[in-house]
């Protein structure tokens, strides 16, 4: 069964401001990430007994190594937003007072994007590490097709 998060017509962000230890988890199962400066985050389930989930144990890995996934996963070390940010975690930082038009800005820029595209793009990228060189490209080639098809004048 595939998660709604992972969904390529879906786009999720998350927006992490104050102190929202727990937050991280589900942050990182989204698409992109916004985390204030006076955000205060961490990956807990080592003090409930629990593994991470909704994939986040393979987006920690691509986003930030093995190592420093491995220590934030078995440790459970509080980070604030600008060293979250700082190692990674975030697409954007912002001060708590520009977090609403931060978001903004950002959800406008995704729903500006044609429908379409944007999806085929979010797949592309979803599925990349998935496959090997030459499926990808082929992969690129067959979405680039499907789209040329649907940007092309009638006619």
């Amino acid at each position: 069964a595939q998660c709604w998060l992972s969904r390529p017509d879906l786009f999720s962000v998350a927006v992490v401001s104050g102190y929202a230890v727990d937050a991280l988890h589900l942050a990182l199962a989204c698409d992109l990430r916004v985390f204030c400066e006076d955000a205060y985050l961490a990956m807990t389930g080592i003090h409930q007994g629990l593994v991470p989930a909704l994939g986040v144990s393979r987006t920690l890995v691509d986003l930030i190594g093995y190592s420093r996934a491995l220590d934030l996963c078995v440790t459970g070390r509080v980070l604030s937003g600008r060293q979250a940010y700082e190692l990674g975690l975030a697409e954007r930082l912002v001060a708590p007072g520009d977090r609403d038009d931060t978001v903004e800005d950002l959800v406008t820029g995704l729903l500006a994007a044609p429908r379409g595209l944007a999806v085929e793009i979010k797949a592309l990228l979803l599925h990349s590490r998935e496959r090997t060189r030459k499926d990808q490209l082929r992969a690129e080639r067959d979405a680039w097709l499907r789209t040329a098809r649907e940007a092309a004048p009638p006619g």
